[in-house]
C-alpha cells in the first residue's frame, strides 16, 4: 500500500514541472546572461550575474587583444565560450562582417605561438571561464523554475511546523 502511495506521488510530481517555462529560461539565460534569473523574479541575482558573467569575458577578450574567440586555434576552449551565448555565435561565424570587423586578420595566424601576443592565453581562459560560469548560472535558474533551490525548500519547512 505505501509502494502504491509513493508511485501516485512521483507521477504527480512529473506531472506538475513545468517543462516549458524551464526550457524558456534557460534559452533566456544563454542568449543574455542573468535573464533567466531575471524573469523568475530574482532581479538582484541577476544583475550580479550579468556584470560578473560579461566583465570576464569582456577582460578576457581586451586581454586577448578581442582574438580569444577562435574555433580554429583553440577548439576546446571555444566550445566552453559557447556557454557565454548569443556575443560568441557571430564571433564564431569568421566570414561574417562582425567578425571581420571585431577579430582582424587572425584567422590565419603566422609564425610560432611566441609571436601572439603576451597575454592571449589568459584571455582565452577568462572568456572560456566566462562561458562556463553562465552555464553553471543557466543550470541554476532551471533548477529553481522546476521548483527547486534553497528558498523553496525552507518555505516548505516553515510550512510543515
Amino acid at each position: 500500500m505505501t509502494t502504491n502511495m509513493r508511485e501516485r506521488t512521483k507521477k504527480e510530481d512529473a506531472r506538475s514541472v513545468d517543462w516549458p517555462k524551464a526550457v524558456g529560461v534557460a534559452v533566456a539565460g544563454w542568449v543574455i546572461p542573468g535573464l533567466g534569473h531575471w524573469l523568475l523574479g530574482r532581479r538582484g541575482k541577476a544583475l550580479f550575474f550579468l556584470v560578473a558573467i560579461w566583465g570576464t569575458f569582456l577582460v578576457g577578450w581586451a586581454l586577448s587583444d578581442y582574438r580569444a574567440v577562435f574555433l580554429k586555434r583553440y577548439r576546446i576552449a571555444t566550445y566552453g565560450q559557447l556557454g557565454m551565448g548569443v556575443p560568441t555565435v557571430p564571433l564564431l561565424a569568421g566570414r561574417g562582417r562582425l567578425a571581420r570587423i571585431l577579430q582582424h586578420d587572425i584567422y590565419e595566424p603566422t609564425g610560432s605561438s611566441e609571436n601572439l601576443l603576451p597575454h592571449y592565453d589568459v584571455g582565452t581562459l577568462y572568456t572560456c571561464v566566462a562561458g562556463l560560469m553562465n552555464v553553471v548560472v543557466i543550470l541554476s535558474a532551471v533548477s529553481l523554475a522546476l521548483g527547486g533551490g534553497p528558498v523553496e525548500e525552507a518555505r516548505e519547512g516553515k510550512s510543515d511546523a
